[in-house]
């Protein structure tokens, strides 16, 4: 019960502060492509109950065929989609799932009916609770592509080692969890979501900077005179 009123509090002030982004949000995919803002999917919920997940659209309309997981640089997705998963914009309109009841703040993400199929016996633990907008593995898996091999079958390899590990801490945590420790999820994954793509651009142009030099250094070298007094 207190799990559900913190969800219904955070949900409903969150959707009337992010409201103005929303509509920018929803305005700057009308003037790139044409389609719907939002892109609605099943998931399973608690107690192997679908349900249809709120996101913002990433991808071009009518775009078919590819993976059922998200790649780096994926051709289907349009330039606002990657602003929007950069900063994962697209899975605020959850909170409307949260408000329905549907999610949760905090709890496992929601798998499609697709890798549901492909649970083990014991994995079915992680529909006990409702699944939520964060989780220990957005955290785990900040930028979950950067985990896959470039040659893989992306969908094969996320249905034998990624889900596995994810379902492995999900359940883990479902274990352990309390309304702070809920709290502190949210908070660092909000943290890391506002924070982690401006800081890995520092970190890139820092170690760019440091290349140059080492790369003007070896050069001075190559070139300098041998001469010995």
């Amino acid at each position: 019960m207190l799990k559900r009123i913190f969800d219904i509090i955070v949900s409903t002030v969150a959707i009337v502060l992010l409201l103005p982004l929303f509509l920018v949000i929803a305005l700057l995919l009308k003037l790139e492509t044409p389609g719907p803002v939002f892109f609605l999917q099943t998931r399973v919920g608690l107690n192997g109950h679908s349900f249809k997940m709120y996101k913002f659209r990433k991808f071009a309309h009518g775009a078919t065929g590819g993976p059922g997981v998200t790649m780096v640089k994926d051709p289907r997705m349009t330039k606002m989609g990657k602003i929007l998963e950069r900063f994962k914009l697209d899975e605020i309109p959850q909170f409307i799932n949260v408000l329905f009841g549907q999610m949760s703040i905090v709890g496992p993400r929601p798998e499609t009916p697709n890798f549901v199929n492909y649970f083990k016996p014991s994995d079915y633990d992680v529909l006990k609770v409702k699944p939520g907008i964060f989780g220990i593995n957005q955290l785990i898996y900040r930028r979950e592509a950067d985990h896959f091999p470039k040659d893989s079958d992306p969908e094969l390899f996320y249905i034998e080692k990624l889900m596995p590990e994810k379902l492995k801490n999900d359940i883990h945590y479902n274990k352990n969890a309390t309304v702070f420790s809920d709290m502190s999820i949210a908070i660092r994954c909000i943290f890391a979501v506002v924070v982690e793509p401006f800081s890995s651009r520092w970190k890139r142009m820092i170690r760019e900077h440091q290349d140059q030099r080492a790369a003007m250094n070896t050069t001075e070298k190559d070139f300098s005179p041998n001469i010995k007094l």
